[in-house]
């Protein structure tokens, strides 16, 4: 009997404790870092700002203008990335240097697209927003030559190329490759008594 006792005191002690630590999930104070938690440095706050005039930690750094430093002096409304300070909302908050306000990231741009700019820099290099000898091959008015506006580290500049067989000359029909500029692929292309020289040339 006192074996059976104690096991049905023991069932009820183990199952108090399970409710006990259970009930502690309810009781769990706010976690370090988390938005309006209070703070004195940004270390205190994880991945999130303090705001130290508020002492909360905060996902955004403003919420008026005055908030913001002067290089980045306005602050980004609703549905924008709200709460953020950046150059600019629209192009008359710009300066003359860089009068085109680009939306996507609120920065001031010398250049949005080539209508921006013109020659000798008709082209738009839109992730640096600056003017440049060409972004299209259009701007690029010497036969045989393509804009370098594409792969890795692109120029922005002409160059000798081509990317179809309408961007070569007359005397040299054929784009080879994407990339150079020939006069032949077989004898056919030639006059006569010409023929079709290994470096894509008509010859004697």
């Amino acid at each position: 009997m006192s074996l059976i006792r104690g096991l049905c005191q023991t069932s009820a002690a183990a199952i108090l404790v399970v409710l006990v630590l259970g009930s502690c999930d309810l009781f769990e104070p706010e976690q370090s870092g988390s938005e309006g938690i209070p703070c004195t440095s940004d270390d205190d706050c994880n991945s999130l700002m303090c705001h130290l005039e508020r002492g909360m930690c905060l996902s955004h750094e403003c919420v008026t203008d005055e908030e913001c430093p002067s290089n980045h002096p306005y602050c980004l409304p609703f549905p924008q990335r709200t709460g953020w300070c950046s150059d600019c909302l629209a192009d008359e908050d710009c300066p003359e240097d860089e009068p085109y306000c680009s939306l996507a990231s609120n920065q001031c741009k010398g250049c949005l697209e080539p209508a921006h700019c013109a020659p000798p820099t008709p082209g738009c290099n839109r992730v640096d927003g600056v003017c440049v000898e060409c972004s299209l091959d259009e701007h690029c008015t010497v036969h045989n030559q393509v804009c370098d506006n594409w792969g890795v580290g692109p120029t922005f500049e002409c160059l000798a190329g081509c990317k179809d067989d309408g961007q070569c000359a007359y005397e040299q029909q054929y784009c080879i490759e994407e990339t150079y500029c020939f006069d032949c692929l077989t004898d056919a292309d030639c006059p006569d008594t010409h023929f079709c020289y290994w470096d894509g040339a008509c010859r004697f």
